[in-house]
């Protein structure tokens, strides 16, 4: 079993690239909350999905160069968000969202920042995200054998 702590305010939202961290559906993520993730399923993503999940988890990704790729316009994994209906832009300039992925070895918790940002039922353009790296587990060699019991996110 693996358990992961995340300081929010303190790491995640601190870095340069990053001004909220929000949930796969564009919402602030509340400290304390119960995580869900996401999983890939091998295919692009559509956020749709993700309502109440706080946590994307990516398979077979080598760094965080080929996962910023991956998760753009034109990758294996690219990204639609989902917005709320009326509230403009799901993803805004400096929104960010926790990734795990793992290279078949280890697994790596990143933060996934937007440059630009991206409406409703759109796909990040390519170039846009930015990954920063935050822990790597070593010897999880898959992402998705993570529970969602075993992450907490604390202000």
């Amino acid at each position: 079993m693996v358990s992961v702590s995340l300081i929010l305010s303190q790491r995640v939202e601190a870095l340069a690239s990053v001004t909220d961290l929000v949930d796969l559906n564009g919402a602030s993520a509340a400290a304390g909350a119960l995580v869900g993730a996401g999983t890939m399923g091998g295919a692009a993503y559509d956020m749709v999905t993700g309502v109440g999940d706080e946590f994307l988890m990516v398979t077979d990704i080598a760094s965080a160069s080929a996962l910023e790729t991956a998760l753009e316009l034109g990758g294996t994994f690219a990204i639609t968000t989902n917005g709320t209906a009326g509230t403009g832009a799901d993803m805004a300039a400096g929104d960010a969202f926790l990734v795990a992925y793992d290279n078949g070895v280890s697994t790596t918790i990143a933060v996934v920042a937007t440059t630009a940002g991206a409406g409703d039922n759109a796909t990040f353009a390519s170039g846009d995200l930015t990954v920063t790296d935050l822990i790597t587990l070593t010897g999880i060699t898959d992402s998705e054998t993570i529970a969602a019991t075993d992450l907490v996110l604390i202000a």
